[in-house]
């Protein structure tokens, strides 16, 4: 090889790697115009909205950390479940490179996602081309390159801790299948496994950095190297490894350990491994103590000599330290009854959240639409390679071992929640090329020495793995589509999901731009008033719309009390609802059409079917139509926007969201004959152009009065949806008319009303009544 030339060998090395890498960076900006449509950019996960309204803190007032944020939980806030740091690092790279403004910071924090999807690949390549070759690396990083679970989670704008998950689990089996391996495991001395041990204490610290619900994978990292250490059969083997496995709980215990004293959890206990808190420190010390009273014990002829000696020792020291610790910390319980609720899905919230649902089963019917598409058909066969793979082991050595009982924990937590097939997707990936590789070496001499029959058996096995991605790779169409439909200048086709999502920041936009402005947004000012709405839409108004909400994305994990109150209210009248508003602090409300936020459906006459389905204005059946009973009008909450339902979509299509105020409600106040049925009405105009009628109606009393309370002004309310000039008040065929200002509106004030049902002929009480001019100049 002439100098300054790459070999064969070499060149492979090389633009294997930076192949996939391109491959897979390439492959998850595909959606970039649905997400950069513009001078907007548009997230994709609702989840993203809180993750930069977060970065905008943390760029704001660096190195300050959002910890206890007043726009969640309004009116108490609350503190994230979300650990904070890796939005704190994303905001320390945009203030270090001087990007301040948050337009710029939005464009460029999308494009992390795919450079995260993009690493992990590479690193899966690493990992396997060290214990599996670089035929198996290459097909490994290829198949999770195409991936649809691996793309969902690291596509373009999808700003979220999951885009990092994949990474740091990636990362511990890589740094614990090297810690196995024979070269850094044998002996008692470092010898080359020292490495290893520190790297594997490094992942694992970080990972539960970036998202505490990586506890699972730390949980298959160290039973593994439990099983492994408890398995060698010389105690030299076991001495060593047992020193490295002690030097990576110490480092991982280093790097959690300052973030688990900062952390304080109202709603959580000391010690729940839901979130970061005393458990994960407690659980590295206690593996890195069991370690060392292994070691010691196992010095003695006693409890060291022979394999069974040494299990059951450790067996018994991992007893005492585990019944000790429940002795001396009785939240543990309770920690582990929390780490259950949520991987069995037992809390009321988890239940609806969509990647909490198992990956085969739909309303106890078996559907298998999702894993296919997310994660090919292989995944129906998983179980089988697995068990190839775990019987092979044996052979091929511990690395192959840990990584079939990583696969395995990965494999059956996925079935349970989708929103694990992000990590158990690296899995797949490399059991799909290591059942290739297999499965070749286990064909007979004689077909792979024939050139020509090997070379037909290898292009068959391409086949069959094309075809088992082919569902993985029809998800793609979508996004090919609009590629295609760019070079024609044609508008995006957007997924009903993204299409809601867009009307959801439409509307947040607007309540930004059109409503009073509140405190606290970027500094510790308490807000002056919240924001009502479905709880799937909550992180997208507190980021966009700039306001606080009651209850958003989080659920009931930070304000059981919230979570509840948000429930009722759709489900209540308008007169317990106004209480709970009341009581909350909130001055708007959000509706929307679908009630699967709910989990239950709502009666006809609760709020959420009078503010979406009625728009606020009640319903009076047709007299031939006994069985509908009258629906009130909404007398405290007004309508005064709503959203497009689709971006391509015309004016006459229903809106996906519409926005409420709630206010004191005017009271006209007036005489009329006892006994008598009086009617307001009012004409109203929405920003879609859809005429409605608002009317209400009541009877007078035994002396003659009536009270009606109408939320609509004639003069000074919100420009979106325009009021007729007067309200026409109506009494056995008699017409009069009241104008109503948006100060009385606003305070619940009383308006004199005409005189009605009196006599005929007009008189100075048929004038259009305004309030007194001691509360100042009408609005015109």
């Amino acid at each position: 090889m002439k100098p300054g030339r790459l070999g064969g060998g070499q060149a492979i090395r090389i633009l294997a790697p930076t192949g996939l890498f391109l491959l897979a960076f390439g492959i998850r900006a595909l959606p970039w115009r649905a997400v950069l449509d513009g001078s907007q950019t548009h997230l994709f996960g609702n989840d993203a909205f809180y993750h930069l309204r977060r970065i905008a803190y943390s760029v704001q007032n660096f190195p300050d950390i959002l910890e206890f944020d007043l726009y969640i939980n309004f009116p108490d806030g609350a503190v994230p479940i979300w650990t904070p740091y890796l939005d704190w690092m994303i905001a320390g790279i945009m203030v270090a490179v001087g990007i301040r403004d948050m337009e710029v910071v939005e464009r460029a924090a999308v494009w992390l996602p795919p450079l995260l999807g993009a690493f992990t690949v590479l690193t899966l390549y690493r990992v396997a081309r060290r214990h599996f070759g670089g035929a198996t690396a290459a097909g490994a990083g290829l198949i999770l390159s195409l991936l649809s679970a691996h793309f969902w989670y690291s596509q373009i704008g999808f700003v979220d801790h999951h885009a990092a998950v994949a990474l740091a689990s990636t990362l511990i089996l890589g740094a614990g299948m090297a810690l196995v391996s024979q070269d850094g495991a044998s002996g008692s001395g470092w010898g080359s496994g020292w490495p290893a041990a520190m790297a594997t204490g490094v992942a694992l610290g970080v990972s539960l950095l970036v998202w505490p619900g990586s506890l699972l994978h730390v949980v298959l990292a160290e039973t593994g190297f439990l099983g492994f250490l408890l398995s060698r059969r010389d105690r030299a083997g076991a001495d060593g490894f047992a020193l490295r496995w002690m030097v990576a709980n110490a480092v991982a215990l280093g790097v959690v350990l300052p973030a688990s004293l900062s952390s304080h959890w109202p709603q959580w206990g000391r010690f729940s491994p839901v979130v970061l808190t005393g458990f994960q420190p407690w659980l590295f010390g206690v593996l890195l103590v069991f370690g060392g009273i292994c070691t010691g014990l196992w010095r003695s002829r006693v409890a060291g000599s022979g394999l069974a000696r040494r299990a059951g020792t450790g067996l018994a020291v991992g007893v005492a330290l585990l019944a000790v610790s429940a002795w001396l910390l009785p939240e543990l319980g309770t920690g582990a009854e929390d780490a259950w609720r949520w991987i069995a899905k037992r809390e009321n919230f988890q239940v609806r959240v969509a990647e909490s649902q198992p990956l085969l089963f739909q309303g106890g019917h078996f559907v298998g639409d999702v894993a296919s598409s997310r994660l090919s058909y292989f995944v129906f066969v998983f179980p089988l390679a697995l068990g190839i793979a775990a019987r092979s082991a044996r052979r091929e050595g511990a690395p192959l071992g840990l990584f079939v009982w990583w696969s395995a924990g990965l494999f059956l937590v996925t079935l349970v929640q989708k929103r694990f097939f992000n990590s158990f997707s690296v899995s797949l990936a490399l059991m799909m090329a290591w059942s290739v590789r297999w499965a070749l070496a286990a064909l007979p001499e004689p077909w792979r020495s024939d050139p020509t029959r090997w070379n037909a058996v290898r292009v068959a096995a391409c086949a069959i793995v094309a075809a088992c991605l082919f569902p993985t790779l029809a998800s793609y169409r979508p996004y090919l589509v609009n590629q295609w439909r760019l070079v024609g200048d044609e508008n995006l086709q957007l997924e009903n999901s993204s299409a809601l999502r867009r009307a959801s920041e439409q509307a947040a936009r607007w309540l930004e731009r059109y409503s009073v402005k509140t405190s606290g947004w970027l500094d510790e000012r308490v807000p002056e008033y919240g924001v009502l709405a479905p709880w799937p839409i909550g992180h997208v108004i507190e980021y966009r719309g700039r306001r606080p909400t009651v209850t958003d994305n989080f659920g009931d994990d930070i304000g059981e009390e919230n979570f509840e109150k948000a429930r009722r209210y759709y489900l209540a009248d308008e007169e317990a609802a106004s209480e709970i508003l009341e009581e909350l602090g909130v001055r708007y409300v959000f509706a929307q059409s679908a009630a699967n936020f709910l989990g239950e459906e709502p009666g006809r006459y609760s709020m959420f079917h009078g503010l979406y389905e009625l728009d606020g204005i009640g319903f009076d059946p047709p007299e031939d139509d006994s069985a509908q009973g009258r629906v009130k009008p909404l007398a405290r909450h007004r309508l005064i926007y709503e959203s497009s339902h689709l971006a391509q979509m015309g004016p006459g299509k229903p809106a996906s969201f519409k926005i409420f105020e709630f206010v004191g409600g005017a009271q006209i106040v007036g005489t009329a004959a006892p006994g008598a049925l009086v009617r307001a009405s009012v004409p109203l105009r929405t920003n879609r152009k859809r005429d409605l009628l608002y009317a209400t109606s009541t009877r007078a009393d035994a002396r003659g009065r009536y009270v009606l309370r109408v939320p609509y002004a004639n003069e000074g309310g919100p420009m979106a949806t325009q009021v007729g000039p007067v309200y026409q008040l109506e009494c056995e065929g008699q017409m009069k008319t009241a104008i109503i200002s948006e100060a009385k509106v606003k305070r619940g004030g009383s308006v004199r009303g005409p005189r009605l049902c009196r006599r005929p002929g007009r008189s100075s009480d048929d004038a259009p009544e305004r309030e007194s001019s001691r509360a100042g100049p009408a609005l015109l």
